[in-house]
């Protein structure tokens, strides 16, 4: 009896851990949230990728803050086991709307 109860609460214990562990699209999909959701963070800027619940970032930001606050997010963030941090400081590639790179212009 005490046998099958240990082998329960074993079998209990391991579809519980599955449950509740984020898939990697799940944990790309978490940090982008929280990326999008901070102020000194520009999400558009920073593409995330998960493999294995390592996360990848890699994007151009503008400043060392936004880079530095874009890894912590990644790292606190539930289920992450490491990041590799790809992301540059420099000149953020300015948007645009027309076609082949050239700016809309105001016609009002």
């Amino acid at each position: 009896m005490q046998q099958r109860f240990a082998i329960l609460i074993s079998a209990a214990s391991l579809v519980f851990s599955v449950a509740c562990s984020q898939s990697d699209a799940g944990i790309t999909m978490a940090v982008k949230a929280k990326m999008a959701a901070d102020g000194t963070v520009k999400a558009s800027e920073i593409n995330v990728d998960t493999h294995n619940r390592v996360v990848t970032l890699n994007g151009t930001v503008g400043s060392r803050v936004e880079k530095e606050r874009a890894v912590t997010i990644a790292r606190d963030t539930k289920g992450v086991t490491n990041v590799v941090d790809d992301v540059v400081v420099g000149p953020v590639p300015a948007a645009t709307t027309g076609s082949y790179g050239e700016k809309a212009e105001d016609t009002a």
